[in-house]
């Protein structure tokens, strides 16, 4: 790319058409750029909160981009206005920042790690689930094409299959598990 972001970006991801490409960076900014490698989109977002972390995740049906950082996941519109919040999801409950998050293939469903809590995205009064994960989830993926969902959380991935609270299966590492092929 011709330009550099201002900070140094800690996630990126391409929009589903894979003409856009999204960068974030931890002083909270979210950047559009023109895929073409030449140009940045005249889009940047900011986050209120100044985390450490980061996360960005798009729904599969190019509607909406997720960003995760600090206390807060922020679904933000990708058709018409991309500077339009559709719906923050706030995390100060959960005692933990969010640092990335994950949407499901069909977009029903959007989980945020730091600590593991899943929304129903289609359900807005409907109460977030929260997932007994004891170590820190350091990775999250919904299975492609449902929602399962595998969590990375220590020497363990955890899989919890659609509101469920207890996991259904434990898989144990040698070594922290700390990365799923296609998550986030």
């Amino acid at each position: 790319m011709e330009a550099a972001p201002a900070a140094h970006a800690v996630a990126a991801g391409f929009d589903p058409s894979g003409s856009r490409l999204w960068t974030a960076a931890p002083d909270g900014t979210v950047t559009l750029w023109n895929a073409d490698g030449a140009t940045q989109a005249d889009v940047t977002l900011t986050h209120p909160a100044r985390p450490s972390h980061v996360g960005i995740e798009h729904s599969s049906d190019g509607d909406f981009l997720v960003t995760a950082c600090g206390t807060e996941i922020r679904t933000l519109a990708l058709t018409g206005d991309p500077r339009a919040v559709l719906r923050i999801f706030s995390g100060s409950d959960f005692d933990k920042e969010f640092h990335s998050a994950v949407v499901s293939s069909d977009g029903t469903l959007l989980a945020a790690a730091g600590r593991v809590v899943v929304w129903n995205i289609r359900t807005p009064d409907a109460p977030p689930l929260v997932l007994p994960v004891t170590a820190p989830a350091t990775r999250l993926a919904f299975v492609p094409g449902g929602n399962t969902l595998a969590v990375a959380s220590g020497r363990r991935v955890l899989l919890f299959l659609p509101g469920a609270s207890r996991p259904t299966a434990s898989l144990s590492h040698a070594e922290d598990a700390t990365g799923l092929p296609g998550s986030r």
